[in-house]
């Protein structure tokens, strides 16, 4: 006999959770509860999980489950995993650590007048150098959170056009605000990430702002505007980026025409690309 699905239930009010929890538990499952969005992951990380029950921030006693939807741990985001691979590759290959240096960190950053030369491409590779250990790892520890809240939800391939994007309007953003200071770093895609995920939120019929999304949008925003040598321009490019692309796919997903999401993103990279270049003159 085929054994019950195990379940997880994510729900961060605790009479609810131990409702939830002992109705699944009487007929049988096997269940774990979680407080938080960052615990949920976790969770589903460390144990094979059948089936996910989220209802996220209705802390207001509203509490109707939001989403049900089968998940589980091998389910691996791939796009995600690459992302990750391919910046701790070019961090070590650029002097990552001693905060970047050498010919091939020159000509991958982001630069005004070096765009405007012709070197296009800094556009995109300026958002896999990383100038700093500290720098890397808070970068990529977001991008594996949000990675495996979203790459599994929207697809590999929704999600690959949702962070380029996103890595595009961040370089649009950062060259609007200052073309000729240089800047590295995938902060704008992973902002990009976040808006994103408040968007598929709102979607959903749950505010982003009572969820942990909402709250690492605004903590990461104050930071972005209160520590010097940060590209505010690139964060809240990429922001405004992954929140348009958002929009879009949840207007395809609506109309239930997936092109929709596709275009859209091109579109907007396109658009970012255009100003970008703009910015850069």
């Amino acid at each position: 006999m085929p054994s019950l699905p195990h379940v997880l239930v994510a729900e961060d009010n605790a009479l609810v959770a131990d409702a939830m929890r002992l109705l699944f538990e009487e007929t049988g499952h096997r269940v774990t509860t979680t407080g938080s969005i960052v615990d949920t992951v976790a969770a589903a990380a460390a144990d094979e999980v059948d089936l996910l029950l989220l209802d996220l921030g209705l802390s207001d006693g509203d509490g109707l489950a939001v989403l049900a939807e089968l998940t589980s741990r091998h389910a691996l985001p791939r796009v995600t995993v690459a992302l990750i691979i391919l910046c701790v590759v070019v961090f070590l290959a650029t002097n990552g650590f001693s905060g970047g240096s050498g010919h091939l960190w020159n000509d991958l950053l982001l630069f005004g007048p070096a765009v405007n030369n012709g070197d296009w491409w800094r556009l995109v590779t300026s958002g896999f150098l990383h100038a700093g250990p500290i720098h890397i790892l808070f970068n990529m520890y977001l991008l594996w959170i949000l990675g495996n809240l979203l790459e599994p939800t929207f697809g590999s391939g929704r999600f690959a056009a949702l962070y380029f994007t996103s890595l595009l309007a961040g370089a649009c953003g950062a060259l609007i605000v200052d073309p000729n200071s240089p800047t590295v770093g995938a902060s704008g895609a992973v902002f990009g990430l976040m808006g994103a995920a408040a968007v598929e939120l709102r979607s959903r019929g749950v505010n982003p702002f009572k969820t942990d999304i909402g709250l690492l949008i605004v903590v990461n925003l104050i930071l972005s505007f209160a520590i010097s040598h940060i590209s505010v321009g690139g964060h809240v490019g990429g922001l405004i980026g992954g929140v348009l692309a958002g929009i879009a796919f949840d207007q395809a997903d609506r109309r239930r025409m997936p092109a929709i999401g596709y275009a859209g993103c091109f579109a907007l990279s396109a658009i970012a690309v255009v100003g970008a270049l703009q910015a850069a003159g």
